[in-house]
């Protein structure tokens, strides 16, 4: 069996792919995590 040593254009495809969903998915934890900091500091003001 011959492996290419060059990565064709659906594995760029993918691994494009795959980057912009672990980006995106980057993104909504850390908005996740801000609401959580939020939420944590309005219910330490409230007792």
């Amino acid at each position: 069996m011959e492996h290419e040593i060059l990565p064709n254009p659906d594995a760029r495809k993918v691994y494009k792919l795959n980057y912009q969903i672990f980006r995106e998915l980057y993104q909504l934890t850390a908005i996740l995590m801000h609401k959580l900091a939020e939420a944590h500091l309005i219910s330490q003001n409230n007792e």
